[in-house]
């Protein structure tokens, strides 16, 4: 039977004037390449937009950053250089235990440090996901590592803040400082 249908495919296309079966073989080649193509291209375009508009909305004041929360809305929206009565101190990604524990021990010890909150990854990430929980898509996206830890500090005078983030800044493993004035109502920190 097998070999009765190869003998009329055979004379089907020695019968045929069109083209060899070689060239549509090669046109379906390349319009699947194209295919291919375009569809990596439209995967790429949606991928940048994406992380374009998490970059962009992290830039607006009062929206959350993938990697710092959000201000409190009592507080500063932009940082303060000078009389913050808040501050987070934002540590690197790839921060050891050591360098960890030498910013927590001056921060205890610390005189201008009224009140003290850790924010590790696991409570960040938590706080990230209720900001961000009308876009699944960003929560998709960002993983617990992906948030930055901080310590938030009231301080004791606001005018100790240039002071204190001279000294914090240029610790080993701290990745930013940033100031708020804020009410006493406002979270530890100025930060949501």
């Amino acid at each position: 039977m097998e070999r009765h249908l190869r003998d009329h495919f055979d004379r089907a296309v020695d019968d045929d004037p069109g083209v060899a079966p070689g060239y549509l073989a090669r046109a379906a080649i390349v319009e699947g390449v194209r295919l291919r193509r375009r569809r990596n291209q439209r995967v790429a375009t949606g991928l940048v937009l994406v992380i374009g508009v998490v970059a962009g909305l992290s830039l607006l004041p009062g929206h959350p950053a993938t990697d710092r929360p959000a201000v409190a809305s009592s507080c500063t929206v932009r940082p303060v250089e000078q009389d913050a009565t808040d501050v987070a101190i934002f540590l690197k990604t790839g921060i050891s235990d050591p360098q960890r524990v030498a910013i927590l021990a001056g921060l205890s010890a610390d005189p201008r440090v009224r009140s003290l909150v850790i924010a590790g990854h696991g409570t960040a990430y938590e706080r990230f996901q209720q900001l961000w929980a009308d876009d699944p898509h960003v929560v998709d996206l960002v993983t617990a590592d992906h948030i930055a830890e901080s310590f938030r500090v009231r301080l004791v005078a606001p005018a100790q803040y240039t002071a204190f983030r001279a000294r914090y800044a240029t610790m080993a493993g701290v990745d930013g400082v940033v100031g708020h004035r804020c009410p006493a109502s406002a979270p530890v920190g100025g930060l949501q």
